[in-house]
């Protein structure tokens, strides 16, 4: 990757957290956001070996339904094109219980500063063609810049018309990055290309 930012360190390890949601306060540090809200939804943070691409990320964002949404990510390709990490989302509409959605990652492709990760609903073979997938596609912008955020997307599986014929851990090569549309308002994204 081209950029010349810094990155935070990332640490090997599960964060255990029993609540969820919007419990961290708002700084104007991305990266303390981020390591809050992957704290909140208890997902763990990944350390690449030499070699292995990587993205990680905690965000909140508010997409068209005007819904705000929380989604945190750690996944690693490694060198053999096997992918591991977890994704969990949260939805948090007004007045009404978060409602969270735990998945494994199956899949990551990388390119430049853009990720693309495919998640399995945590009860299936996530080599399965069929079943429940999430389908993202991030871009990291560099750090705290707000003229240009990171941004995130949620695809559309049924514009793939080769979701079913291939094994999940194959699906992010054949996807590509697309990269995010949606601009993150508070977090960040972290994607290595090695």
């Amino acid at each position: 990757m081209s950029s010349t930012r810094s990155r935070a360190p990332i640490v090997s390890g599960a964060i255990a957290v029993s609540v969820c949601c919007t419990t961290a306060a708002v700084t104007s540090d991305p990266i303390s956001e981020m390591m809050g809200i992957m704290e909140t939804l208890a997902v763990p943070t990944l350390s690449p070996d030499p070699g292995q691409q990587a993205a990680t990320g905690g965000v909140q964002f508010t997409p068209t339904s005007g819904v705000t949404q929380e989604l945190a990510f750690s996944a690693i390709r490694r060198v053999d094109g096997s992918a591991m990490g977890e994704m969990q989302t949260a939805f948090l509409p007004p007045g009404f219980s978060a409602d969270t959605n735990h998945t494994s990652i199956v899949c990551l492709f990388v390119s430049g500063n853009r990720a693309t990760m495919v998640a399995a609903d945590r009860t299936q073979d996530p080599n399965s063609p069929f079943g429940k997938f999430t389908l993202v596609g991030v871009t990291d912008n560099g750090q705290g810049n707000p003229r240009n955020p990171d941004t995130i997307a949620f695809l559309d599986a049924r514009r793939f018309s080769f979701i079913g014929s291939l094994p999940a851990n194959q699906l992010c090569d054949a996807i590509g990055a697309p990269g995010g549309a949606i601009k993150v308002t508070r977090g960040d994204i972290q994607v290595r290309s090695s």
